[in-house]
């Protein structure tokens, strides 16, 4: 009786796809992450320019109201 349960739960296995999910998801948000870095990595320069023209204009105006 033993045998024929483990193999009806072997079989179970086999059909059962909840633990893919998990992994697609997984792979997913891996891919998605490692593409916004590669995307941030290329614009950091940009980036970079842009927060230190927004520097500039927040020191400027801190500037004229004193």
């Amino acid at each position: 009786m033993r045998a024929i349960e483990m193999v009806r739960g072997i079989k179970k296995l086999g059909v059962e796809e909840s633990g893919a999910d998990i992994v697609e998801y997984t792979l997913m948000l891996v891919l998605l992450g490692a593409a916004a870095v590669f995307v941030l990595a290329m614009m950091g320069g940009g980036v970079s320019a842009i927060f230190g023209k927004l520097t500039n204009y927040a020191e400027a105006g801190v500037d004229g109201i004193r």
